[in-house]
């Protein structure tokens, strides 16, 4: 904290050492990132096996729906 002068800002300083000490920030990022890379995994794999879902649901909704032979 060499770059600000604590000394012209007396009712500041406590609050600046604290958010200097303070590791909070550091966390929620780290959540932050690891819930995006779920996310994109998720995205993913709905994406690579959305399409044979699909396929498959279709199938069986036409052999459900179908008339008795």
């Amino acid at each position: 904290m060499d770059w600000i002068d604590l000394a012209r800002l007396p009712a500041v300083a406590p609050l600046l050492r604290r958010l200097a000490r303070d590791e909070g920030g550091a966390l929620t990022t780290e959540y932050v990132v690891l819930v995006g890379t779920v996310g994109l995994l998720l995205v993913g794999a709905i994406v690579g096996v959305g399409p044979m879902l699909v396929t498959s649901y279709e199938r069986s909704r036409a052999l459900l729906l179908a008339p008795f032979p």
